[in-house]
């Protein structure tokens, strides 16, 4: 798709944890009205009795207002799951709820009202099912095979131990130049000039100060380079640390150069990268594939296929949102999982008197297996 020029910014959002806080906060809605009750949208007003039980359905005491889904205001039977239903699908669905997402929510639609609650909250759980069905979040239709969906298993153990690879993108605000600098040299330029000396001329003001002690924190390279020492920012004493014990590397004068020879005059024939931009060159930084070879990947994923390849069992995992840089290429390695960087969201958390409600098997049921025909954005 991105070699097409094509873009989806809405499957950019689309991950695990948003995926089910946009979902409790429908539920939320659907029962309680504007109300912060269980991941809900709004405030409440004062509780006298503690938080869970001022969370109603249909009861808006404590909060600033209520879902009031009434049928029987234009004819409707608002004990009839079938006219009830129909009434649904047109409103929320434009029709395109298919028959056996029907029958499911006229079936839970019954079982409400034979476990003792009211038309009402009968009206709200097929709502909740309604709006968690695939009808509902897209536009195209579905077909569903009768067959329930498959949980992917775990991955055979290997005796290969367990390694991490941690990628961490500081998104700008981060002076590299003064992170690592030449502290002792002796390669020099054209001009006669030392590494060191270049360094203090060029950075002027900005550069460190000896006599403020910031060339004290040095390490000695391991590899052939024109200074026998560098410093390191006074505060990344951390980073030395871990230099020292063989646990961290520095790539110096690294950067997204695609041809050689390119000057400020010449770079814009020269590149294919968006130079003097920062989205652009972080994200130039996480696929590290300037000319679309692997459209669509990331250096992680890239190599998180490679492993895969090779018989190591391979995950990968971001936090909060999707990243380029662990995306491989589909169907070679696990796809990539997104975790929130607070707490495990779970799927409808409600007060006990609503457990009678298997939200969770009625949605199992609601998105079983789709046929290869049905709509790829239903199905995603």
């Amino acid at each position: 798709m991105s070699r097409a020029g094509l873009v989806s910014p809405e499957s950019q959002v689309l991950n695990g944890p948003k995926a089910v806080n946009t979902m409790n906060l429908f539920l939320s809605y659907l029962k309680y009205g504007p109300s912060n009750c269980y991941s809900g949208i709004g405030t409440s007003g004062v509780i006298a009795n503690g938080w869970e039980n001022s969370c109603k359905i249909g009861d808006n005491s404590y909060n600033l207002g209520n879902n009031k889904y009434l049928p029987s205001k234009y004819g409707l039977d608002e004990a009839s799951a079938n006219e009830v239903i129909d009434d649904l699908a047109t409103l929320l669905t434009s029709g395109r709820l298919s028959p056996e997402n029907r029958e499911i929510m006229k079936e839970a639609f019954d079982y409400t009202l034979e476990s003792g609650k009211d038309k009402f909250e009968a009206m709200v759980n097929a709502q909740q099912l309604m709006v968690l069905s695939p009808e509902f979040h897209t536009t195209g239709l579905i077909q569903k095979t009768g067959q329930d969906r498959t949980i992917p298993g775990k991955p055979n153990a290997t005796d290969i131990p367990y390694k991490a690879v941690i990628y961490l993108m500081l998104g700008g605000g981060m002076d590299s130049w003064n992170v690592l600098v030449p502290d002792s040299c002796s390669g020099k330029n054209a001009a006669g000039q030392t590494v060191d000396e270049q360094y203090l001329e060029q950075r002027g003001i900005l550069a460190f100060d000896r006599s403020k002690g910031e060339f004290d924190l040095t390490i000695e390279p391991n590899t052939d380079q024109p200074c026998e020492s560098f410093a390191i920012n006074e505060d990344l004493e951390y980073m030395k640390q871990l230099y020292s014990e063989g646990d961290l590397i520095f790539l110096a004068n690294t950067g997204v150069v695609n041809q050689n020879g390119m000057t400020i005059k010449n770079y814009s024939s020269k590149t294919r990268s968006q130079l003097f931009d920062h989205a652009g060159m972080q994200e130039e930084t996480k696929k590290i594939d300037p000319y679309s070879a692997f459209s669509g990947t990331g250096v992680l994923g890239r190599a998180k296929d490679v492993l895969a390849t090779k018989g190591h069992v391979v995950n990968s995992m971001s936090i909060n949102g999707g990243s380029i840089s662990v995306s491989g290429t589909v169907g070679i390695s696990m796809p990539n999982i997104v975790a929130s960087s607070s707490v495990t969201k779970t799927l409808a958390h409600r007060p006990r008197d609503e457990e009678y409600f298997d939200v969770e098997e009625y949605t199992r049921k609601v998105n079983s297996k789709l046929d290869p025909f049905s709509s790829v954005f239903g199905e995603t």
